[in-house]
């Protein structure tokens, strides 16, 4: 998810940072799915707009964006950040959610992660666009496999 919210154009297209990525739907599924992983093995997930995962190489969740709003891991716990009020200087601040924020939010993340390692065993991903730089399936199902009964938060949001 950009900085900016507008929505963004075609992330296939731009994400160059990212030389294994593609887009796929899960049958019957409108939503857009984009997934590609970092020269270093780090692996983001775009569920169409809302939720961006960002995953470290390890498989933890370093970054989140969930209902427009920017999260970064803390210590193993996700933390809202906000930016200062547009104009002036830019500044960021950090929020921790309060404990029954956190773990609805954990638990919104885990079951649409479970759905789609589901989709995933079930052979339900239909795949639009992929890159030639190499498989995505398995990396995918690896992650997926990973945060099957917990969502993994990493200690620092560039871990």
């Amino acid at each position: 998810m950009a900085i900016f919210p507008e929505p963004r154009e075609d992330l296939f297209a731009e994400a160059t940072a990212m030389p294994a990525r593609g887009e796929f739907q899960i049958a019957g599924e409108p939503t857009l799915f984009f997934v590609g992983t970092r020269p270093q093995g780090a692996l983001s997930l775009y569920c169409g707009d809302d939720p961006v995962l960002h995953f470290n190489r390890a498989g933890a969740v370093r970054r989140a964006f969930v209902a427009g709003e920017q999260l970064v891991a803390q210590g193993g716990r996700l933390i809202r950040r906000r930016r200062s009020p547009p104009g002036g200087r830019v500044t960021l601040e950090d929020e921790p959610l309060a404990a029954a924020a956190n773990e609805a939010l954990l638990r919104f993340l885990e079951e649409r992660l479970r759905r789609l390692g589901l989709a995933l065993a079930d052979e339900q991903l239909q795949w639009q666009r992929v890159t030639a730089a190499g498989d995505l399936a398995g990396p995918l199902k690896q992650l997926l496999e990973k945060h099957a009964e917990k969502l993994f938060v990493a200690d620092a949001p560039r871990q």
